[in-house]
């Protein structure tokens, strides 16, 4: 009794580390589990996902499997470090509260189970069957229980959407209900959470640069907040990164995974450690620096040997780059295939279109034509079908490029013609296995006839290209 008084007084008095041991040492199962309920989303926000896990570890496992908001914590403070470990238990819970008809924990679970797949970044098919069941509860619970839940399951959707149906013709209702609430929301960690794979959208799938710089700028204050939990700010830091990137800002992309990569070391949340590598190779390899890309695709390495399917794929397609960089067409494009072969299976239709082109370059390279011809047709359905500007973008200026190599000049004038129109228009000024050599023949086709005149002689300044 007078262990459960002293940790009544250290929970009042806030000093709830210290109330949950003797919750513990006192078997106070009630006491512990109701101190998890309370507190359990400031711990997490505060990054202290650790301290909770511990608390959670202590309560025994039949007490675990009664209540399934045990289970969804266990799963969201997983997340950090064990993905199976955190779907799983989001799983489990998700079961457990459709027995129960909680609708706040169908949602919150179904959020969670969806933010793993995210973040995993290795199958995305599976996420058909959770847009399946999210499609359903909406139907049987159509008002959400707060503006929290609905902040989560709008991002979940989104993402969902995002990585595995892009040409779902809901995706744009939900881009624009997850923006509102980025813009209208007072919570910070929601705002970043929910931000973050909006801006990613919008520089690599849509392609539409304005939006991504107009929640950029809208967001900066929020990233200096000291209460962001470290994963939150990790990710922003990729996603800013890859704005930086995709804008031509190449010293503000690296500047942005430096800051990742030391927030990581220093919190130990390595979750992202690919994705910020992944993005520095890709300023680097852009400013054509082999030499300073080598420490960054070392690090990528160690992704192989796991189940990171996307990761692994996304890793050769790095190296593929590198390859080509040097003029090694063999290596290049086993590189290449080996990258489009592992995400054919992934189920993520933009990545796919994007490694597609990659071998379709490799296949210019060579002179293998018909074969670059079939990977570019396969990449190009796929843009259209997701409208996608950065598949566009990126379609035109390769197959530009083929027909140049095959002498059909007005081709060529066709296809520039038109990826300096998408570049115009949507501020597109980079692109993954850009090569200065390849683009400074374009841009002086373009000069010569008389493409986009302006807005070439802007990218040549900005970009520091020789017209050849």
């Amino acid at each position: 009794m007078i262990q459960l008084a002293a940790a009544a007084l250290l929970e009042e008095d806030g000093q709830i580390e210290d109330a949950a041991s003797l919750y513990f040492y006192a078997a106070d199962w009630g006491g512990l589990v109701r101190l998890v309920q309370q507190h359990a989303r400031s711990l997490i926000n505060q990054g202290r996902g650790h301290t909770l896990a511990e608390w959670l570890g202590n309560i025994p496992t039949d007490i675990m499997a009664q209540n399934p908001w045990l289970c969804y914590w266990l799963g969201i403070c997983r997340m950090t470090h064990d993905l199976g470990v955190s779907r799983e238990s989001l799983e489990q819970a998700f079961a457990r509260f459709k027995e129960l008809k909680d609708s706040a924990g169908l949602f919150l679970s179904w959020s969670g189970i969806i933010d793993t797949y995210v973040y995993e970044w290795s199958a995305f098919r599976p996420l058909d069957r959770w847009i399946t069941e999210i499609e359903g509860l909406l139907q049987e619970y159509p008002v959400f229980p707060t503006r929290e839940i609905e902040a989560r399951v709008t991002s979940g959707m989104f993402c969902a959407l995002m990585y595995r149906q892009p040409h779902h013709q809901d995706l744009p209702r939900w881009e624009e209900r997850a923006k509102r609430i980025v813009l209208t929301t007072n919570d910070i960690h929601l705002r970043m959470a929910i931000s973050s794979h909006l801006i990613f959208y919008y520089t690599w799938w849509s392609g539409d640069q304005a939006k991504a710089a107009t929640l950029v700028n809208a967001l900066r204050p929020a990233a200096q907040a000291s209460e962001i939990d470290p994963l939150s700010l990790i990710v922003w830091r990729a996603i800013e990164a890859a704005y930086h990137w995709m804008a031509g800002h190449n010293e503000d992309c690296l500047d942005a995974v430096d800051k990742g990569l030391h927030l990581a070391e220093t919190t130990g949340v390595h979750l992202w450690d690919f994705m910020l590598s992944a993005q520095a190779s890709f300023g680097t390899l852009t400013a054509g620096d082999l030499e300073s890309a080598k420490p960054y695709l070392q690090t990528m390495a160690a992704i192989t040997g796991t189940n990171r399917h996307v990761d692994i794929a996304h890793y050769h397609y790095h190296l593929a780059w590198e390859a080509l960089c040097r003029r090694d067409l063999a290596l290049a494009r086993e590189y290449a295939q080996t990258a489009y072969t592992v995400v054919s299976e992934t189920g993520t239709p933009f990545i796919h279109a994007f490694l597609a082109m990659g071998v379709a370059e490799v296949l210019i390279e060579l002179g293998e034509f018909g074969g670059a011809v079939h990977y570019l047709d396969e990449a190009r359905e796929m843009g259209e079908n997701m409208n996608s500007k950065t598949v566009a973008y990126q379609h035109a200026w390769l197959s530009s490029l083929l027909c140049l190599e095959q002498g059909d000049e007005a081709g060529a004038r066709e296809h520039l013609r038109r990826h300096l129109a998408v570049s115009r228009e949507y501020g597109i000024l980079n692109h993954s296995w850009w090569r200065s050599s390849v683009m400074a023949r374009l841009y002086a086709k373009a000069l010569e006839a008389g493409i986009e005149v302006d807005h070439v002689q802007r990218l040549i300044g900005k970009r520091k290209v020789m017209a050849a």
